[in-house]
């Protein structure tokens, strides 16, 4: 082959790649504008609530020597890291358990964040995050049985003849 065809061929070569990254970087522009449009539309709240729980995420990280972006985790670790953060380890400042609805509202900010950074990880329906979604539920089911976190059931029970009588009694 001639060395001016290899020139011609390399350049061919060279415009189709380049503009194959236009249309990328064109597409890439697009999906980020409207993912801001998204951001823009969110409630205050909820991105209130998702950087908390971010700064909780980040603080858990900094316990067991995890420096890398949530993100960048590989599948496999961050389930492991999943199941020993909301379910086992994280306490609040103070020390004390989360709610049971608060475990899961953590959950929904970490998958909340991974969609704001164009991650194809869903940790609320991936097969590779089976456990830790098993072991959120069983820490919810703990906390409600032996905390008394929780939704707990309100109603108001009968009251016994003799608990009747002692209220006579005392006139209340």
């Amino acid at each position: 082959m001639r060395a001016d065809t290899v020139k011609a061929n390399f350049i061919i070569q060279k415009k189709k790649l380049s503009t194959i990254n236009c249309y990328e970087v064109e597409q890439d522009r697009h999906l980020n504008s409207i993912q801001d449009f998204n951001y823009l539309l969110r409630p205050d709240n909820t991105k209130k609530k998702t950087t908390y729980d971010l700064n909780i995420w980040r603080r858990y990280c900094s316990t067991v020597g995890e420096t890398r972006a949530l993100e960048k985790i590989p599948s496999k670790e961050l389930n492991i890291l999943l199941c020993r953060f909301k379910f086992m380890d994280v306490r609040k400042k103070d020390g004390g358990v989360y709610e049971p609805g608060s475990l899961a509202s953590l959950h929904r900010s970490i998958q909340r964040y991974l969609n704001d950074n164009n991650s194809s990880t869903n940790i609320m329906k991936d097969q590779e995050f089976a456990k830790s979604r098993e072991v959120l539920t069983a820490r919810k089911r703990d906390l409600v049985v032996n905390n008394a976190k929780g939704n707990r059931q309100q109603a108001a029970r009968e009251l016994t003849e003799d608990e009747e009588d002692l209220l006579f009694e005392t006139g209340h």
